[in-house]
């Protein structure tokens, strides 16, 4: 754990207490102490290397690397303090000792971002200005670090209002990020496998604007003026793909509010070959405040069959696509790709009659079949254990229209 740094003090509104006599009851117009504890929900998990989680899943707090936590008290007028607070810690929270004084409203805005060491130095996003002045009320981006698959542009922010501060012994703050997550993940790893063909680089090219500021006092965004192209290596997330596991070709954190983005798509293999060349996803991609937008399917083999996904908060679901789903081989695969322990959602995509059954789901594995309004059919006329739909050892949940017509679930 890194060492904890307070680089001021904050004190509100002394002056009108500074004449009061010693020993005077703090409730009774003077300034009183109380403690702003800051809460990243998702910080205590780390080294998934998924590009599902966030970033600080995914190993980020790495050599000097550590959370900066930021926090500036606006007072009643939209005044802020001469001086912000800031920490810096691995943990997923902080608290800030603060003096404040009962009776007078409070704006308490927080920033969170990734730097590189114990110092108050802007790394991807610009918080103070020329002159050392905090600017939490107009973050921007720096463009010149924004580059694809790069984890530790994650942040996170919030804004609260605090009317009428009593003597509650403390605040706390729970910061979410401003910003969506888009990644781009193919299905067809074996196919590619099979042909000896690595994807390496790539460009992203939008076709449509980006966000380059936020006010994180008011937690609004500023207009969509930038255009954007990523030209990157291929990074690995962890996936097995030497055994065909889905391969994640792209990533990028950026300003969103509730959005719409397109963009065109190169990639080339490990000899600097296209696999695939300018191909566009021509539908609207949406994208949301912390929200996790993931287009997934054969991208590189079948770039006109792909499912897009918009899931809340980062919150570890993996989703397959809808067409890959059309037998029992597919479904069990998918079971057997699932991350353990993170629960999946599957969604069929034809009725599943082949015969290869039962189902098994492992014990470390969460899954949420999805009907979809397709049927589950297993050989009737056999009493054996073979021909029943599912062996489940784990968790296994059932969603929407469709059936299980077989002689039922083994466990």
């Amino acid at each position: 754990m890194k060492k904890l740094l307070a680089l001021a003090a904050l004190v509100l509104g002394l002056a009108s207490c500074q004449t009061e006599p010693e020993g005077l009851d703090v409730n009774v117009g003077g300034s009183m102490n109380t403690v702003v504890t800051v809460t990243i929900p998702e910080a205590e998990t780390r080294a998934y290397s998924d590009s599902s989680q966030s970033s600080l899943k995914n190993d980020v707090l790495a050599g000097d690397a550590t959370l900066r936590y930021i926090l500036q008290i606006y007072d009643e007028a939209g005044t802020a303090s001469e001086e912000r607070l800031v920490k810096y810690s691995d943990d997923k929270s902080v608290n800030f000792d603060v003096r404040l004084i009962p009776g007078r409203d409070y704006q308490f805005v927080v920033w969170v971002d990734i730097v590189d060491g114990e110092a108050d130095v802007d790394k991807h996003y610009v918080t103070m200005d020329a002159n050392g002045k905090s600017t939490l009320n107009n973050i921007t981006l720096i463009e010149s670090t924004w580059k694809a698959m790069d984890e530790s542009r994650d942040a996170f922010t919030t804004t609260e209002l605090i009317k009428d501060f009593s003597s509650q012994s403390g605040i706390t703050l729970t910061a979410k990020r401003p910003f969506a997550k888009l990644r781009v993940v193919s299905t067809d790893t074996e196919a590619l496998n099979n042909l000896h063909i690595t994807p390496t680089t790539a460009v992203v090219r939008y076709s449509t604007k980006h966000r380059t500021s936020f006010n994180a006092y008011k937690g609004t965004f500023g207009d969509a003026t930038l255009d954007k192209t990523h030209e990157y290596t291929i990074v690995s997330y962890g996936e097995d793909v030497e055994k065909g596991a889905n391969r994640t070709l792209f990533t990028d954190y950026f300003f969103a509010d509730n959005d719409i983005v397109k963009f065109y798509f190169t990639v080339n293999d490990q000899n600097g070959n296209p696999i695939i060349e300018e191909e566009t996803f021509n539908t609207d991609i949406y994208v949301k405040r912390n929200h996790l937008t993931t287009i997934m399917g054969n991208i590189l083999t079948d770039n006109s069959n792909f499912t897009i996904i918009v899931e809340d908060e980062f919150d570890g679901e993996t989703e397959y696509n809808v067409n890959d789903i059309k037998s029992a081989f597919d479904l069990q695969k998918a079971i057997n790709d699932a991350t353990d322990g993170t629960n999946t959602v599957i969604t069929l995509g034809a009725d599943i009659n082949d015969g290869t059954f039962p189902i098994i789901v492992p014990e470390n594995k969460v899954i949420t079949l999805k009907l979809n309004g397709k049927k589950i059919t297993t050989p009737e006329e056999s009493t054996d254990r073979h021909y029943y739909a599912f062996d489940i050892k784990g968790a296994l949940t059932l969603e929407g229209e469709g059936e299980v017509k077989a002689r039922g679930i083994y466990n």
